[in-house]
């Protein structure tokens, strides 16, 4: 009788000892997941803040796209008209061609 209490006593510190290690392990899980959910917020909030100053950089950058462009029409008008408001050379007479004026 005292073989098998001896035995039951041990068995139930193993049990025991068996439960217990395997409650640490997943409150370890546990606090591994939790930390992973709060590295993906975080990684979330970095993206939110990342694509809104993305918004803002290519917002300023087509207006000064807008500008560039706008001068570069506006300089394009202006040497087209200079070009057509120029004083061109008289044209020759076919008689003056063969005289050499």
């Amino acid at each position: 009788m005292d073989l098998i209490i001896a035995v039951s006593i041990i068995l139930f510190i193993f049990i025991l000892f068996y439960l217990a290690r395997y409650y640490n392990v997943f409150t370890v899980l546990q606090l591994n997941c939790e930390r992973a959910w709060g590295d993906i917020d975080v990684q979330l909030q970095r993206r939110y803040d990342l694509i809104s100053r993305l918004v803002e950089i290519v917002r300023d950058f087509a207006g000064h796209e807008h500008k560039t462009l706008t001068n570069v029409v506006e300089a394009r008008s202006r040497a087209i008209s200079a070009k057509k408001k120029k004083n061109r050379p008289k044209k020759r007479k076919p008689r003056d061609c063969w005289r050499g004026r």
